[in-house]
């Protein structure tokens, strides 16, 4: 029981940073976090903590909408994929050491194939209720596989590769380590800063980042090099988060806005911020 509620909260808390970047238009995010933690966690302690994805899936979608039917439904596609891909990495003998240059095809493979049932799910869902049009649809579709795909890639080698011989591994590195944290913080911060004021990024900047990530990829193994990767997502999610908390929706000149005014004017159901 302890693991089911731990893998609903943690589903909940990163859905609801990840709901901090929606996508234009269709208010779709690109990166879904919770997707990499549903497989890492079916992988490491088995099927039976499938509730617990379950859970989490319907508590962020509830938050979001309070529309139970459709939340039910979005959160069995978002439960039944992450199944589908822990199943297939397991028929392939996937390793989570990643130690094979085949294991990082097979991971990437299995989250392509399990992920059309969550998008194919969720929009097919959205659709039905009426809360996006079908003019709409494929691109909702692609864009709710696109963020559980790289949700997968992002967060699930990082959870399968936590371990006490990684963790002292990293212990040895860990000034190195705490040098790396520091700069990348300030180089992610600094970035965000100097946009914040009309909430958009410097597109100049973007790849900033980018030698912190090799850094990373050099030095600390599967699990700091998967935090490489991470880090600058997790800063950009709870910068925006906050952002969005702090500031009046009027003031947000963002699709988030024109959308649910669109929403309103037509007369349709209360919009619903669609996910993976």
């Amino acid at each position: 029981m302890a693991k089911v509620l731990l893998i609903a909260l943690a589903y909940f808390v990163c859905g609801r940073l990840g709901l901090a970047i929606p996508y234009i238009d269709s208010h779709i995010t690109l990166v879904w976090l919770p997707t990499g933690i549903a497989v890492a966690a079916l992988l490491r302690w088995g099927n039976a903590c499938w509730p617990g994805i379950f859970l989490g899936a319907l508590a962020t979608n509830y938050y979001m909408d309070a529309l139970p039917l459709l939340d039910t439904f979005i959160a069995f596609g978002n439960t039944l994929a992450p199944l589908l891909t822990a199943w297939l990495l397991r028929r392939l003998e996937f390793r989570f050491s990643l130690d094979r240059a085949y294991d990082i095809l097979f991971l990437v493979a299995s989250a392509a194939l399990g992920m059309l049932v969550s998008a194919s799910g969720g929009v097919g869902s959205l659709l039905m209720f009426d809360v996006i049009p079908a003019a709409e649809g494929l691109q909702a579709w692609l864009a709710w596989w696109a963020g559980d795909f790289i949700g997968v890639l992002l967060a699930a080698p990082l959870l399968l590769n936590i371990s006490s011989a990684e963790w002292q591994k990293l212990w040895s590195q860990r000034v190195e380590f705490a040098v790396w944290a520091m700069v990348s913080l300030v180089i992610y911060i600094a970035l965000f800063d100097e946009s914040a004021h009309e909430f958009s990024y410097t597109h100049q900047l973007a790849f900033i980042g980018l030698p912190t990530v090799v850094w990373a990829a050099m030095r600390f193994g599967v699990m700091g090099s998967s935090l490489g990767v991470l880090l600058p997502v997790l800063i950009t999610q709870t910068f925006l988060f906050f952002l969005i908390k702090k500031l009046p929706m009027s003031a947000m000149r963002s699709p988030l806005s024109a959308g649910i005014q669109k929403r309103r004017r037509s007369g349709r159901p209360r919009w619903v911020l669609i996910y993976g």
